[in-house]
């Protein structure tokens, strides 16, 4: 009825049928990653709990149609398994089944109806990118609890193959537009914001109408604030919008492949890019006075510390936060790219960030 943690030194082989008798497996394998391509019985009912951790070589696995319940940490550190289809059966998925797939880039869930599922299911995959569901579910897999950090991955299973483009998205912060930038060279392309979100501009992202970021009216950024801007955001548009990660935050600030390696985002002289200590007289300042850097950045250094997401979409699993770039109230020497701490308090004016895709 369930299978628990994968067992034995028989099962060292590249391809591996698990007999239609079997009831439980219950030990992992003790010297060598379960490997290859795998067919569990059909008439399994349930992926227990751990059953396949730190399968390391495991490349993929046909879950059958009958499966209702994935446990907690199923596949967890599965790094070689690169595509998922969830049976339309499965009405559960446990904490952190699919976390550390790292070459996971893309799921397919065939069931109308979301499975029940935390936040962090997916976590700390970097190359998952698309949720293939049925085309009438798409909205209410967006707007699940527990699929909402990933909304905007989240397409119709007619879509598969559609290349988006992001290069038309515009958003506008006090009535000014601005455009996302296409960072290409070191990383895999991406795109990110030209400037930063001010906690108190009224702001419009891909024509849709957000209002404050913050939406505690104390102009003091927290999770819960940009959590609901995010949720809101993704929801109405279904475009991925996302903290960046640190290395996609610091290779733009030092101007992607354009750049010339300030010391600073766009120079080595701090004044003529940011706001800090020497020259903010302690205040908040519009974004887009200073200079750019060499790919059309503003204010990757200094105005406001930027969150970034080191841990994959884990920003509100419980992970310490990281801030970079530097703020108004921050010294040159704390200012150089990459100019990062931990986030000690919510209670801080000076945070803000800047969306990704």
């Amino acid at each position: 009825e369930g299978i628990g943690k994968v067992e034995g030194y028989t099962l060292f082989v590249k391809d591996a049928i698990i007999g239609d008798t079997v009831e439980a497996v219950v030990t992992k394998p003790k010297k060598s990653g379960y490997s290859g391509y795998h067919i569990i019985v059909e008439t399994l009912v349930e992926i227990e709990d751990k059953a396949f951790i730190n399968c390391s070589k495991l490349s993929s696995i046909n879950i059958p149609s009958e499966v209702e319940k994935i446990g907690r940490e199923a596949f967890y550190n599965c790094s070689k398994l690169e595509t998922i289809k969830i049976p339309a059966a499965v009405t559960s998925i446990g904490s952190k089944a699919f976390s550390q797939c790292t070459s996971l880039f893309r799921v397919y869930c065939l069931g109308s109806i979301p499975p029940e599922t935390p936040y962090f299911s997916f976590s700390n995959n970097a190359r998952l990118r698309r949720f293939y569901v049925p085309d009438s579910s798409v909205y209410l897999y967006r707007s699940e609890e527990g699929w909402r950090p990933y909304a905007g991955c989240i397409l119709s299973i007619e879509d598969e193959g559609v290349k988006r483009d992001f290069s038309s998205i515009t958003y506008t912060i006090d009535g000014e537009t601005y455009s996302m930038v296409k960072v290409e060279g070191d990383l895999p392309p991406y795109y990110i914001m030209q400037t930063e979100i001010p906690v108190d501009a009224e702001v419009t992202i891909a024509g849709v109408y957000l209002g404050k970021l913050v939406r505690n009216n104390d102009d003091v950024l927290i999770k819960a604030d940009f959590r609901d801007f995010r949720d809101e955001l993704v929801v109405e548009t279904g475009i991925d919008f996302r903290l960046p990660t640190p290395e996609e935050w610091q290779y733009a600030a030092q101007g992607g492949a354009a750049s010339k390696h300030y010391t600073y985002s766009g120079s080595n002289d701090i004044d003529e890019v940011a706001w800090y200590k020497g020259n903010s007289n302690n205040t908040l300042h519009p974004v887009k006075q200073k200079k750019p850097n060499e790919i059309g950045l503003y204010d990757m250094t200094g105005n406001v510390w930027q969150f970034l997401d080191k841990h994959d979409r884990g920003f509100f699993s419980g992970y310490r936060d990281y801030v970079f770039g530097g703020g108004y109230t921050t010294r040159s020497r704390q200012c150089q790219i990459p100019a990062v701490k931990v986030s000690d308090s919510e209670g801080e004016t000076d945070k803000g960030l800047r969306l990704a895709l």
